[in-house]
């Protein structure tokens, strides 16, 4: 199956702190076993580095642009477990 991973997956991988961590830690390589492929778009990148580099007093992880978290590595080495996608999967699939 396709799936196109949200924003809010890749920053709660990347907040070891949130709540949700965890369950997304634990879905990804859930899905990447069962042979889904996960892909990310440039708006996901886009919004991820928004959240991650806006401070931590302004609903952001605080992540500075220039030092990204070793999480961060998400993005860095991403082709490793997403695919990047121009357009959502299933776009312009059947009428």
């Amino acid at each position: 199956m396709n799936i196109l991973v949200d924003t809010n997956v890749l920053l709660r991988l990347s907040d070891t702190g949130s709540d949700e961590h965890m369950l997304c830690n634990e879905a990804v390589p859930r899905l990447l076993q069962r042979g889904d492929l996960l892909h990310i778009c440039a708006q996901v990148v886009i919004e991820y580095w928004v959240v991650a580099t806006r401070p931590q007093t302004v609903n952001g992880l605080g992540f500075e642009p220039k030092k990204p978290k070793p999480s961060c590595a998400i993005l860095r080495n991403g082709s490793r477990r997403y695919r990047s996608r121009t357009t959502s999967p299933g776009a312009g699939e059947g009428s």
